[in-house]
């Protein structure tokens, strides 16, 4: 255990603030009595060379090793002693800790924020989320609930930031998940599409939680580099998207200041005001200039903001750069000692051999396909996240039903006979009244019962032509909507799954489906599932990205889709996107009206096709505009949705 410091540090003396009056009353006494407990142990508990003293001002003297905390200096903007003592450790774990001990990577951390404003409050956001995460593994007996008020009430407050940039949508939004468990905060669709892309990242799993987590499984923990590269390589460029957008479209009636870097009176805080009092702007408020196109010049208010009222740092940028360069040197002559040069490598290197480590990892999972390819689809998510978030909007109403509907069931014992609709009772009176023997509010369970069972189990077969005329504009079009159908589709899955979770109920919801080809031969790139994997969706966009056969033989892949299993209790569907005439349009169309005896639905889609639209008459749509057909796909599921 480290001794108490008997001598700390004095800092130079400041000049008195006739507008603030400090009181040391009982509220910071029992802040202070805290922190002096457990300050001898803090460095120990967080793996730090440093000795923690608690006294007026803050200061770093790294000569002796020691750091001066006050908590004081939160306690001035609002905070209560709980929140002031959480402030304090946040501080010491989540920022001076890694300069102290990750020095080589601090350079690293040094060229990001240099970037800019915005990379400095990324990389920020998630150094907070990633240092609380810490305090609540080491201290977890009240820390979590203290992160959560505090965040709730000073740091975060709103509940809606879709008049802020998207890229700080994106980070408050984010923030505010991990701090505040179970938080409501409405940002842009955008900005939902992109965090949710990274919560569920390749089907895989969180990845925002991982890329903060303290550890990487029970027995290993995260080293800090590898969380650095999930942050810069994986959830930097998602968040950069958002930037470059904000650059170009900014958001409408946005709550900004007058370019002059301090927020006016209706764009939220003035300068050295506490965020529970930050007011949400009012009609017609002024918006940040975007004319010089200028990160700065847009978005200075907001990063004023920021800075005063969402991360007020009470360690000056000099004193961490002084405690950076001390651990520099002492690693660096630990380094020489060992025999072994300190690294040199300039970032474009760094970020290379990062980008060759996940583009390995992923050929290896996906048995060949690239990082780009999987940065192409992701950019193919967030064009058309739009339509994805309409259709699912769509189908969280089936869902609302569904939950309704199986709350009254459960409500009844029994399993056959009437039962009284919840939703006719006042029409139920008047019928008994008037005499009538079976009002219609009385209905009979096992027509409701049946009901339940066959509406919303769902297959979705996607036939998609990849003969040689498919190239081109044709091409990007089916490659897109096929991106629309597997993603909205596999997000309304998840939202199924979910709703279950939270109601505990079974459903008697899901969503299957498959990818199949027409061409020369058929081919089947994603069998019909619930589930959805990184190999499938980049096998699918890439064969329809390159289409290359010679023949429309698509009565071998409508026969081979006959295979599937009819099922009585699922609604089945076809969609079949072809640019042209089938090589046997009479066998073609005896496997459509097979398909349609066995109850499934069949839906053609005509890429300028008179031969195309007459093979799937009468459910058949022409569409003579490529770029209309992503449009086209998605106004059809959400037709079969509702």
């Amino acid at each position: 255990m480290a001794p108490e410091v008997t001598h700390p540090i004095s800092p130079e003396p400041q000049k008195p603030d006739t507008e603030k009056t400090v009181v040391r009353d009982e509220a910071l006494v029992k802040a202070e009595d805290f922190l002096r407990d457990v300050a001898p142990h803090l460095g120990r508990l967080f793996g730090m060379d440093l000795r923690i003293n608690i006294g007026p001002g803050w200061a770093t003297n790294m000569e002796t090793g020691e750091v001066m905390a006050d908590p004081r200096f939160f306690m001035e903007r609002g905070y209560t002693p709980d929140m002031s003592v959480y402030a304090t450790l946040h501080e010491v774990c989540a920022h001076l800790r890694e300069v102290v001990t990750e020095p080589k990577l601090t350079d690293e951390v040094i060229n990001f924020v240099k970037k800019g404003n915005a990379q400095g409050i990324f990389h920020n956001i998630f150094s907070d989320i990633a240092g609380n995460n810490l305090i609540h593994a080491v201290l977890p007996r009240t820390m979590p609930d203290v992160a959560e008020q505090l965040y709730k009430e000073k740091l975060f407050p709103e509940e809606d930031y879709s008049t802020f940039p998207r890229h700080l949508q994106f980070l408050y939004k984010t923030i505010r998940q991990e701090m505040i468990p179970d938080s409501q905060t409405t940002a842009l669709p955008e900005v939902d599409a992109a965090i949710e892309q990274l919560r569920d990242y390749q089907s895989k799993g969180d990845l925002i939680k991982y890329g903060t987590s303290i550890t990487k499984s029970n027995k290993e923990a995260m080293p800090a580099r590898e969380r650095f590269r999930v942050w810069v390589d994986l959830i930097y460029p998602v968040y950069e998207k958002l930037l470059e957008q904000d650059k170009q479209d900014p958001v409408p009636d946005g709550q900004g200041g007058d370019g002059s870097g301090e927020p006016d009176d209706k764009s939220g805080q003035s300068k050295g005001s506490s965020s529970s009092e930050q007011q949400k702007p009012e009609e017609g408020s002024k918006q940040p200039s975007s004319e010089s196109g200028a990160e700065g010049d847009q978005f200075d208010s907001y990063y004023e903001d920021y800075r005063e009222n969402r991360h007020p740092e009470p360690l000056t940028e000099e004193e961490h750069e002084q405690v950076h360069d001390h651990a520099k040197k002492q690693h660096d002559k630990t380094d020489n000692k060992r025999g072994s040069m300190p690294e040199k490598k300039t970032e474009r290197q760094r970020k290379r051999e990062a980008t060759e480590v996940i583009d390995k990892q992923l050929r290896s999972e996906t048995e060949g396909h690239t990082l780009a390819e999987q940065r192409r689809y992701n950019n193919e998510i967030i064009k058309w996240q739009n339509a994805i978030a309409e259709m699912r909007d769509v189908f969280k109403k089936v869902i609302q039903e569904r939950i309704a509907q199986k709350r009254g069931l459960s409500r009844r014992t029994f399993e056959e006979g009437a039962i009284l609709d919840p939703n006719r009772l006042a029409q139920t009176v008047i019928d008994i009244r008037a005499g009538v023997e079976q009002p219609e509010a009385f209905r009979d369970y096992e027509e409701i019962r049946g009901n339940t069972k066959a509406i919303g189990k769902t297959d979705y077969v996607f036939v998609f032509d990849i003969s040689g005329s498919m190239a081109g504009s044709k091409a990007e079009a089916a490659s897109a909507s096929a991106v629309i159908g597997l993603e909205g589709l596999a997000a309304m899955q998840r939202d199924i799954e979910q709703a279950e979770a939270e109601h505990n109920m079974e459903l008697e919801l899901d969503i299957r489906t498959a990818i199949y080809t027409l061409g020369e031969r058929p081919a089947c790139l994603k069998p019909l599932s619930t589930s959805l994997d990184p190999k499938e969706r980049l096998d699918t966009y890439s064969v329809l990205q390159n289409p290359s056969e010679g023949n429309t033989r698509d009565f071998l892949t409508l026969e081979e889709v006959e295979k599937l299993k009819a099922e009585k209790d699922r609604r089945q569907i076809v969609v079949v996107v072809s640019d042209g005439g089938s090589d046997n349009p009479g066998r073609a169309r005896q496997s459509v009206d097979r398909l349609r005896g066995q109850d499934w639905l069949v839906y053609g889609i005509s890429i300028g096709s008179n031969e195309a639209e007459e093979l799937y008459k009468p459910t058949a749509k022409r569409c003579d505009d490529p770029e209309k057909l992503p449009e086209v796909i998605y106004k059809l599921i959400e037709a079969t949705i509702s």
